[in-house]
């Protein structure tokens, strides 16, 4: 079993919630998605049409396809496989849970922007930059998710 760590108190005595995906977050898994197969159709376009892109970029995407699948798969991780950055207990387990499969789907559409845009990098320039927002935006999810966690706790 795996462990989503995001900081020292565990979920393992909370309550067990049963969190129905709403709208927001099915938006959220089709843009990861979409990004993933924009990506995965750019750099097939690249391998067969043209010279540009070496074998490298195809086994990049297949990480980048591991990667995805990793944290689709995350963001559905029952209570007891998270460690909270802070207390849990019945009066916040639900906010905090939430927070965190959000923060997943959020960072699975950037971290999979990110690594496609790095395959891509070396021979387009937008993808140089692409690969630079979408490292920011990582960075600022994980720095906005900690704000709210500890302003909800």
């Amino acid at each position: 079993m795996f462990t989503i760590n995001l900081g020292p108190f565990s979920g393992k005595n909370a309550p067990e919630i049963h969190y129905h995906p709403s709208i927001a977050d099915r938006i959220l898994e089709g843009t990861a998605a979409l990004c993933l197969l924009s990506g995965i159709g750019i750099v097939c376009w690249n391998y067969f049409h043209t010279d540009l892109l070496s074998d490298y970029g195809v086994y990049g995407i297949f990480i980048s396809i591991v990667v995805f699948a990793l944290l689709f798969g995350g963001a559905y991780a029952p209570v007891r496989c998270i460690n909270f950055p802070v207390r849990i207990g019945k009066h916040n387990v639900v906010k905090q849970y939430i927070l965190v499969i959000k923060l997943i789907r959020i960072f699975n559409i950037f971290l999979t922007m990110f690594m496609v845009a790095g395959i891509l990098s070396d021979y387009y320039k937008w993808a140089a930059i692409l690969k630079v927002i979408s490292l920011i935006i990582c960075v600022l999810s994980i720095g906005v998710y900690y704000i709210l966690a500890f302003r909800y706790k």
